[in-house]
């Protein structure tokens, strides 16, 4: 395997790679071998009574390509007549999942608002798993060939086997599905969410920059649930409202709890958004890079006119993104977080740049060229 060697001049901490991981063949061998399992795999699909749907989508070289989807018979479309008034909320909850049938803790959240509304999207060799945990109305298989070369642009010049291609091909996926059964816009949630929390400054304290932290002058509540008379629903229909409130709405999402939460409530713009948000069919844009695909995004939303918004009040607890099991895991496990840099910043030079953080080569970004850029409201129907 490769070397990846650090070097600390004046201006910072710089990644260099040389070699390769894989070699052509390896690469071949891997690819070939998932391909195989899959394909295998779909035959239970099939005997379990889920459907085939056509995915139309293109490459990245602009050719029109099929591509599908297999979703049980009860599969239910937000574009459905009376999909509002049974499920309480107005788009589906799509989440992709990879190796953690029962761990996941996004569908347990769900579960325990009683969402009826989502589906776990999977890979047909994860299908024997998944199906032993969740009903099948909740499961929906996915087209691997997203990871290809050419559907995702890794924006690399290593060459990896496709199970390596990253979080892009999931979230594409999602958006093929979602544009492919007619849907305007659709919930987009990661599988390691574990619950909602709030820590935010009270409106009735007075705050300075140096005073000490006082606990009792912030709202906390570690895990938000019903019993303290939080709706789940209602909330995230006031976020729907917010999305068709407006014209020019990008990813319109939640922060992580812990990224901040010294400010007041608030609506901040001119951000990105990671892993719990709800987005535009129209607008949206295909993901790509290996990894980073969700601030890369965020930046090309921006970069489009558009703009990010980013809910500061409520948000979402999720697991350590680089522990455990599933997921992204070997992929991190393989190039550390000196290729999550790397490649954001081949994605966008102009807005980004390796920095040495949190005792490991790390990234930052900048929004600044967005923040200028103001929400504009729907235009309101003359009286």
């Amino acid at each position: 395997m490769a070397k990846v060697m650090l070097e600390k001049t004046h201006a910072g901490y710089f990644y260099e790679g040389s070699g390769a991981l894989f070699t052509e063949d390896e690469i071949t061998e891997r690819s070939n071998t998932e391909r195989r399992k899959n394909a295998d795999a779909l035959d239970a699909v099939r005997d379990a009574g889920f459907v085939c749907y056509p995915l139309f989508v293109k490459t990245i070289d602009g050719r029109s390509v099929e591509k599908e989807a297999w979703v049980h018979p009860s599969f239910e479309p937000s574009c459905s007549a009376g999909f509002f008034e049974k499920h309480g909320m107005r788009y589906n909850v799509y989440i992709p999942s990879y190796e953690r049938a029962g761990t996941a803790g996004t569908m347990k959240m769900l579960d325990g608002f009683d969402v009826t509304n989502y589906y776990i999207c999977i890979d047909p060799a994860q299908f024997a798993k998944y199906s032993t945990v969740y009903p099948l109305e909740r499961l929906v298989v996915r087209d691997i060939s997203f990871r290809d070369p050419d559907m995702l642009d890794a924006t690399s010049g290593m060459k990896l086997p496709i199970t390596m291609a990253g979080h892009a091909p999931l979230c594409n996926f999602t958006l093929a599905l979602s544009r492919s059964m007619g849907e305007s816009h659709f919930w987009f949630m990661d599988d390691d969410i574990l619950n909602l929390a709030v820590k935010t400054r009270r409106n009735d304290c007075t705050f300075t920059s140096t005073e000490p932290y006082e606990k009792s002058k912030y709202h906390r509540v570690s895990r938000l649930t019903e019993d303290l008379g939080f709706d789940f629903k209602d909330f995230m229909q006031r976020i729907e409202e917010v999305m068709l409130s407006i014209r020019n709405p990008g990813f319109v999402g939640l922060e992580k709890f812990g990224a901040v939460w010294t400010t007041p409530v608030m609506w901040r713009t001119g951000t990105r958004v990671y892993s719990y948000y709800l987005t535009n069919n129209e607008t949206q844009v295909t993901h790509y890079g290996r990894q980073n695909n969700d601030v890369i995004t965020s930046l090309e939303l921006t970069k489009n006119g558009l703009v990010n918004l980013l809910h500061q009040g409520v948000r979402y607890n999720s697991e350590p993104t680089q522990i455990g099991t599933g997921g992204q895991a070997i992929l991190y496990q393989t190039l550390g977080t000196a290729d999550k840099g790397r490649v954001l910043c081949r994605a966008q030079p102009a807005h980004t740049k390796i920095a040495y953080r949190y005792h490991r080569i790390h990234h930052e970004g900048t929004f600044r060229h967005g923040t200028s850029q103001r929400v504009v409201g729907q235009v309101l129907e003359s009286c």
